[in-house]
This record gives C-alpha cells, sequence and structure tokens, in this order.
C-alpha cells in the first residue's frame, strides 16, 4: 500500500492496479506507462502529473484534480472521471470510449485525435477545448458548454450529438 502523501514520486511503470489512492497527493507525480485499472483515485491531486501511457482502465477519477497533466495516449476506456478538473490538461490519442466525463471540466484541454466514443459528457465544460481529429461518434454532450475557441473535429455538429 502507497502513503497517501505520493508528490512528485516516480512510479514509472508500476502495476498500481485496483490501489486505493483516493483523495491521494499526486501533484507531479510521475504515473507514466503505469498500470491504474480500476483504481480508486477519486478526489486525488494529480495536477501536473505524468502519465502518458497510463492504463486507467475502468479507474475512479470522480472529482480528481487532473488539471494541467500529461495524459498523452492513456488508456481511460470505461473511466468514471465525473465533477474531475481536466483543465489544461494533455489527453491527445488519449482512448476515453465509454468514459464518464459528466460535470467535467474540461477548459483548455487538448484531446486531438482521442477517442470518445460513447463518452459521456453530460453538463461538461468544453470551453476552449480542442477536439480536432478526434473520435466522437455516440458521445453524449447535453447540456455541454463550449465557445467559439472549442475546436470540433473536421464536420463534427455538437448540435447533432446533443441527446434530450
Amino acid at each position: 500500500m502507497l502513503p497517501t502523501d505520493q508528490e512528485g514520486a516516480d512510479l514509472r511503470e508500476r502495476d498500481l492496479s485496483g490501489a486505493a489512492l483516493a483523495g491521494a497527493n499526486l501533484r507531479r507525480a510521475n504515473l507514466s506507462h503505469a498500470l491504474l485499472v480500476r483504481a480508486q483515485l477519486g478526489r486525488a491531486n494529480l495536477t501536473q502529473a505524468e502519465m502518458r501511457g497510463a492504463v486507467l482502465y475502468e479507474a475512479d477519477l470522480g472529482e480528481a484534480d487532473l488539471s494541467e497533466a500529461e495524459l498523452t495516449g492513456a488508456g481511460l476506456e470505461r473511466a468514471q472521471l465525473a465533477f474531475a478538473k481536466l483543465r489544461g490538461a494533455s489527453l491527445v490519442r488519449a482512448g476515453l470510449r465509454n468514459a464518464n466525463l459528466r460535470d467535467a471540466d474540461l477548459a483548455g484541454a487538448d484531446l486531438s485525435k482521442a477517442d470518445l466514443g460513447y463518452a459521456n459528457l453530460d453538463r461538461a465544460n468544453l470551453r476552449g477545448t480542442v477536439f480536432a481529429g478526434a473520435t466522437l461518434w455516440g458521445a453524449v454532450l447535453t447540456n455541454a458548454t463550449y465557445d467559439k475557441d472549442t475546436v470540433w473535429p473536421e464536420g463534427f455538429v455538437p448540435e447533432r450529438a446533443i441527446r434530450v
């Protein structure tokens, strides 16, 4: 079991699958290519964490702070990210298929080429979010907020993705 204060820790390539780290301080921790399958990271501080290629399949990141985190190529399929803070995070080429991003704050995040198929973005803050080249097929955008600075994939019309 890891201590709850791991600020700046080097946890690269560690197998932390199923780890109970809810509320942990992992600010600026390096979790690149770590296995975090079904890990409990709700309310964790992952601000500026390095998580390139991390596997977070079905992880609980509800209410976690991932502001400015580096999640390029991370696998977040079926992850719970409701109410998570992802402001300014890099999720380029991240797998977010079937992820729950309800009420998440993605303002200014880069989701270029990310797979958000069937993701739930209900009530998410998408102001200034970049979705260039992303897959949004089947994504739910009900009550999501976006602005003129939000970059959608070519040909994508957000109003058509909104379900009532």
